[in-house]
């Protein structure tokens, strides 16, 4: 199974759907902002060369160029949506196809989401509660992190404190009830061959810096109005890009900053980004920036 993956901006999709094109697999997007509806500007969806006139929209997919993406748009921006739910649904879907006799690409930068389903990482066993978290959400964090202290000290020492979500769902596991993992989470025997791609992070930043802007002119307010509009309690809108968004579209700060923000937040994720990826020595990186790179990782994918 092909996995292209790599930091934010460097043609993920577009190398994706030509390996696509040339062998009719089908790919599942491993992206956790791009699994909300409504969030498409500000999460990239759509690659920058791709036609429009050549992109269809269905429930359940999206599809560019006659090849199907699987992992868009899977839940309202004000639902709750772990690595659990997306590891259910691409496990799901990767029997479905292959089911169908077909081939598979997993593309996206989100590493969590590409090492559950390489075996690389492993989740609890405990699967989300609702009403459990409904509870959890509305508990001060204090006493949330008082609570991990006394369940599990080591967790609550090495837990972003700030980070509600987080705490919340560490909460879940140690309160919850624990659930073997599915049988279909296991590709028995399955070979995977990563395909990174990257470049100098210099490099990386500008193209960052130039996707911010163009987005900025091209749709971002207006989609941030609406989502404001339709999801005010959601916390996805809290998420690089659009935080600085409603923070101008509020007054808080001029358009000029906001865009300085947008960028600022963009260059710390490709170097998560690039921090996690280095863990996994299986992958064979491409420089984006070398002339020949699309047609040498064409060739290593098959």
């Amino acid at each position: 199974m092909i996995v292209i993956l790599g930091p934010t901006g460097t043609g993920k999709t577009s190398l994706a759907l030509e390996i696509c094109k040339s062998t009719g697999a089908e790919i599942i997007s491993a992206d956790s902002r791009q699994v909300y509806k409504h969030m498409d500007i500000g999460t990239g969806k759509i690659p920058g060369d791709a036609d429009s006139s050549k992109i269809v929209w269905h429930d359940g997919y999206c599809e560019i160029d006659k090849v199907k993406i699987w992992g868009y748009d899977l839940v309202n921006p004000d639902q709750y949506f772990s690595a659990y739910d997306f590891a259910d649904f691409a496990f799901n879907k990767i029997q479905d196809l292959k089911r169908e006799g077909k081939k598979i690409v997993i593309a996206g930068g989100t590493g969590f989401y590409i090492d559950v389903l390489a075996g690389r990482r492993k989740l609890s066993g405990t699967k989300p509660d609702a009403e459990r978290r409904k509870a959890l959400e509305t508990t001060p964090t204090k006493n949330l992190l008082d609570k991990l202290k006394l369940l599990n000290s080591e967790r609550y020492e090495i837990i972003d404190k700030n980070n509600r979500r987080r705490i919340v769902r560490a909460l879940e596991v140690e309160l919850g009830d624990s659930h073997d993992t599915p049988s279909h989470w296991k590709l028995t025997g399955e070979k995977f061959r990563f395909i990174g791609l990257s470049t100098n992070r210099s490099a990386l930043y500008e193209k960052a810096d130039k996707w911010v802007e163009s987005i900025w002119q091209n749709g971002l307010i207006e989609e941030v109005r609406k989502l404001m509009a339709d999801y005010p309690d959601s916390d996805k809108l809290d998420g690089f890009v659009y935080k600085s968004a409603v923070s101008y579209i509020n007054g808080e700060v001029e358009k000029s900053e906001a865009i300085s923000r947008s960028k600022y937040d963009i260059h710390a994720y490709i170097r998560r980004q690039q921090t996690w990826f280095k863990a996994n020595h299986e992958i064979k990186w491409f420089d984006i920036s070398h002339k020949n790179w699309r047609s040498e990782a064409e060739n290593y994918a098959y």
